[in-house]
């Protein structure tokens, strides 16, 4: 009995003598004899040995009745780790990021912001909801990739580091970002899935910051314009044909113009030259066109201001030989001209014509002066035959007013006979 009291003398002695204990301040815990920090209640130190919190499964921690704020444990099973109570739950002190509310959220690598839950995050790196607020200015940092908002630059500007760190204006310059809004493929950036602009977007080589769009949804500027639209389609039965927009020329001593290519086809089918008048094709509401006129009244209309017409030019491309004829109109008459035939006009017509001056009907009779003729020829009103001398070559029904005679004559096919 007096050895065990000895021994348990002993054991008490030797914890008392590593616990220095001073009122007022706290406690240390230590083998160097050091008094504990005046700023713990608890102070506690070793170079070999680490302190040792109670350890329990998810469900007795959870069993806890009513937690002190601060309270801490280390859960054994499931999302092993330490856990601290705070206020209204526990928290997961897992990499310090955690937090089940909507201000800041970590998992596997991927931060956000603003998201109820780490899988909010999805695929980006970093997710914000909302927005983000730069104040300005840089921190000396020439870092390539750098983004910062200058306010000392007109209305403010953002800019960045490009990959020589000198700084550029966003949007000038060359930056390479890699990831899965943009990807960087042989100097060529690519955003997938959809780029929406809700303001005005300029493209070209020639584009300057600060470019004054006013008005301009889409401004194209450089020295070499065109737009393609290439149809991937290899489907069969499926329409695959490509276009382009072309503006000008490409060469010195070019023409300038706006046109349709058809790729495919290696044609231009339509081609507008630079200086051609207003309205020099129009195509209004109801479908008319307007050629030179703004309100065309038929389905083709052609306004000049001297002898509008159309010429019918017929090349020799099909083996055909190449022949012209004009039909026009002006205040002097409407007319057929034989443009090969040095301009003769075998056919006009006077203004104030009138109705019916020349009738063909269904059957193929002709009449002048009316509408319902009787015979090939069927005249209503009086005829005149210009005089002239008897026609060389005669046949069987030819008719002529004798200049000489003055008298009219038919032929019965061997000769002339007098018809009064």
């Amino acid at each position: 009995m007096i050895v065990m009291k000895h021994q348990l003398f002993l054991f008490v002695t030797a914890f008392l003598l590593g616990i220095q204990t001073f009122a007022q301040t706290g406690v240390a815990i230590n083998t160097t004899g050091n008094d504990p920090d005046t700023s713990a209640m608890l102070d506690v130190s070793s170079t070999t040995k680490g302190l040792l919190i109670p350890r329990m499964t998810q469900a007795q921690r959870t069993a806890i009745a009513s937690p002190a704020t601060g309270l801490l444990v280390f859960q054994t099973d499931g999302s092993a780790g330490f856990y601290y109570y705070y206020g209204t739950q526990w928290n997961y002190l897992q990499n310090f990021w955690q937090s089940s509310g909507n201000d800041i959220s970590y998992s596997a690598g991927k931060v956000g912001i603003g998201v109820d839950t780490p899988e909010d995050v999805g695929t980006a790196p970093l997710n914000v909801q909302g927005g983000i607020l730069y104040k300005g200015g840089q921190s000396g940092d020439n870092t390539p990739g750098l983004l910062y908002y200058d306010p000392g630059s007109g209305n403010g500007v953002f800019k960045y580091r490009d990959n020589t760190a000198a700084e550029q204006v966003l949007g000038t310059g060359s930056i390479n970002y890699s990831g899965t809004l943009w990807s960087n493929i042989s100097l060529d950036y690519v955003a997938q899935p959809d780029v929406i602009c809700l303001s005005h977007l300029a493209v070209g080589a020639d584009v300057t910051p600060g470019e004054n769009l006013n008005f301009i949804s889409i401004l194209l500027k450089a020295n070499n314009l065109r737009i393609k639209f290439d149809d991937t389609s290899i489907s069969s039965g499926f329409p695959s044909n490509d276009w382009q927009l072309l503006a000008n020329d490409i060469s010195s001593g070019g023409a300038n113009y706006f046109a349709i290519e058809d790729v495919t086809s290696s044609k231009v089918p339509f081609k507008v030259m630079a200086g051609a008048r207003t309205n020099s094709l129009f195509v209004s509401d109801y479908g008319y066109v307007g050629l030179g006129t703004s309100t065309p009244s038929q389905a083709i209309h052609i306004n000049n201001s001297n002898t509008p017409g159309i010429r019918l030019d017929q090349n020799n491309a099909g083996g055909w030989t190449a022949y012209i004829w004009d039909i026009a109109g002006n205040e002097s008459n409407f007319f057929i001209r034989d443009v090969n035939a040095g301009s003769t006009m075998p056919f006009r017509i006077k203004p104030g014509a009138p109705t019916n001056s020349i009738y063909v009907s269904e059957t193929g009779n002709i009449g002048i002066g009316t509408s319902t003729p009787s015979r090939k020829l069927h005249v209503s009103d009086a005829m005149h035959l210009q005089p002239t001398t008897e026609p060389a070559d005669a046949v069987a029904g030819d008719l002529y007013f004798d200049s000489s005679l003055n008298k009219l004559r038919c032929h019965d096919g061997t000769e002339w006979h007098d018809l009064w």
